[in-house]
C-alpha cells in the first residue's frame, strides 16, 4: 500500500471525524458453580450463558487491551490489540491504536503500516455511512469520530517519518493534515481530547497549546484542556481552566455544565469537598427544571450523561 491515501479520501476528509463505538454487551452473565443446587438451571442453557460471557465483542476486547496500555503493560496490550486485528480485521479502532502503540515501542515501520491500514478502513467506513444513513445523528457522530482518528493518524505518520529521517514524507503528512482541516481550532481540541483518552498526554498537551494560540478563550478548549490536566493529576491548573470555561460559555449551554462538573471534580481532588458539593447541588438545581421542560442541553457521552 502506498503512502498516499486513496482518492476517495479527498471527498470524505472534510466530513469525517472518528468512529463511533458499539455499545458494550448489555449484560455479562455470571453463575457460581457452587450454587448449582440452589439455582436450578438447564445444563444447555447454563453452558449457553457461560459462552455468552466468555465471547467478548471487539469493543469489549478493545477496552481490556486499552486498560493494559494505560497501566503500562505495553507488551500485553500489543498482543491483545493484534489479537483483535486478527479476529476482526475491519474493526476501525484497532489499527489506529496499534499505530501509536508501535510508536511508543519504537517500531516505526510497523507503526506506519498500522496507520496506513487504519486510514483505509476508516475511509471505507465513512463512505459506507454516507451511503447508508448520513442524515442520522448517529452516522454524523461516527463520521465525526473517524475524522479525529484520521487527523491523529496523519500526526502519527508524520512523527514516525521524522524519527526515521524521511523528511519529505513527514512534510507530506503535515500537508495532508492541514488540507483535511487538522490544524483548525476544532481539530486541535478534538485531537487533544483523543490523545488524552489514549493516555498520550504529551501529544495531547501539544494539541491544546496549539489550540490556545488560535483562541485561548474558547469554552470547548478550556473545558477539554481542563479534563486533560485532571488526567495529568494537576487539579489546581484544571480548576483554573474549568473556571475560565464557565465564564466564557453561553448560559445553559453544554459547556456550562461540563465546566461545572470539572470544577467539582477538581475540588474533590484538592480535598475541597464542601465546595464540590455546592457545585454539584447547583448543577442539579439548574438542570432539574430544564429536564422537566425537555430543554436540557444534550450531554451525550459526557460525564453528566454517565452520572
Amino acid at each position: 500500500m502506498g503512502d498516499h491515501l486513496p482518492d476517495i479520501a479527498e471527498e470524505i476528509l472534510y466530513q469525517h471525524r472518528a468512529l463511533g463505538s458499539r455499545t458494550l454487551t448489555e449484560a455479562l452473565f455470571s453463575l457460581d458453580d457452587d450454587n448449582d443446587e440452589t439455582i436450578p438451571v438447564v445444563p444447555s442453557k447454563y453452558n449457553s450463558l457461560r459462552s455468552m460471557s466468555e465471547a467478548l465483542a471487539p469493543v469489549e476486547m478493545d477496552v481490556q487491551a486499552q486498560w493494559k496500555w494505560l497501566n503500562g503493560k505495553h507488551g500485553e496490550a500489543l498482543v491483545a490489540f493484534e489479537d483483535i486485528a486478527h479476529q476482526f480485521p475491519e474493526y476501525p479502532h484497532v489499527n489506529f491504536k496499534l499505530g501509536y502503540l508501535h510508536l511508543i515501542m519504537r517500531n516505526y515501520s510497523r507503526a506506519l503500516s498500522a496507520f496506513t491500514y487504519a486510514h483505509f478502513i476508516m475511509i471505507q467506513y465513512i463512505e459506507l455511512q454516507y451511503r447508508k444513513e448520513i442524515d442520522s445523528i448517529n452516522a454524523q457522530q461516527k463520521v465525526a469520530e473517524n475524522r479525529a482518528m484520521l487527523w491523529c493518524s496523519h500526526a502519527g505518520r508524520k512523527e514516525a517519518y521524522s524519527v526515521i529521517k524521511e523528511d519529505e514524507k513527514a512534510r507530506h503528512e503535515q500537508q495532508l493534515l492541514m488540507l483535511s482541516g487538522g490544524m483548525t481550532l476544532d481539530a486541535c481540541i478534538t485531537m487533544g481530547s483523543l490523545f488524552s483518552q489514549l493516555g498520550l498526554l504529551q501529544r495531547a498537551q501539544v494539541c491544546f497549546e496549539l489550540a490556545a494560540t488560535i483562541d485561548p478563550k474558547h469554552p470547548n478548549y478550556l473545558v477539554e484542556h481542563g479534563k486533560a490536566l485532571l488526567q495529568q493529576r494537576r487539579p489546581e491548573k484544571a480548576l483554573i481552566m474549568f473556571t475560565l470555561g464557565l465564564s466564557e460559555a453561553q448560559a445553559l449551554s453544554e459547556q456550562v455544565f461540563r465546566a461545572m462538573i470539572g470544577q467539582a471534580i477538581s475540588h474533590i481532588r484538592l480535598g475541597h469537598l464542601a465546595k464540590a458539593k455546592d457545585i454539584l447541588n447547583s448543577i442539579i438545581e439548574s438542570m432539574s427544571p430544564l429536564v422537566e421542560n425537555e430543554i436540557a442541553p444534550l450531554l451525550h457521552d459526557s460525564e453528566m450523561d454517565r452520572a
